[in-house]
């Protein structure tokens, strides 16, 4: 949507306007041709890329990994043995030690999260189950 500054600017310095635009172009030419030919990407593959590249750059691991790791663990969480059920996450988290960044599998959301909570501290874990057994809480 264009505004009224904009359109003041535009008709003021057209070849300002016009140089930028050819920039522009010519960094999204083929994007834009492709989009033209109806071979542009959608969104939904722009996303699992985006999402994969991310996975090698924090943990290291490609996406065959993380197949592996999947099929390895039947596809459910490697602590309560679930598949994911976060309604907004669908894929299981992948789990690393935040010291050494290896890998340890992969996780519910919920198991996830409160490793993170209680920050990978033993102790604490310890201390929570202990909680749970003192006041008789069961599974």
């Amino acid at each position: 949507m264009e505004t009224e500054a904009h359109r003041t600017y535009r008709i003021a310095h057209p070849k300002r306007v016009s140089a930028s635009w050819a920039k522009w172009y010519a960094k999204n030419r083929t994007a834009v041709c492709a989009r033209r030919r109806g071979e542009h990407i959608p969104i939904a593959r722009k996303r699992r890329e985006k999402r994969d590249i991310l996975r090698v750059r924090r943990y290291g691991i490609w996406d065959e990994d993380y197949r592996r790791l999947l099929v390895e663990q039947k596809g459910v969480c490697a602590i309560c043995g679930r598949p994911e059920r976060s309604k907004t996450q669908k894929r299981l988290s992948v789990d690393h030690n935040h010291k050494t960044k290896r890998v340890r599998g992969l996780l519910c959301n919920r198991c996830n999260r409160s490793l993170g909570y209680a920050q990978d501290d033993i102790r604490i874990l310890k201390a929570m189950i202990l909680y749970l057994e003192l006041h008789n809480v069961s599974s």
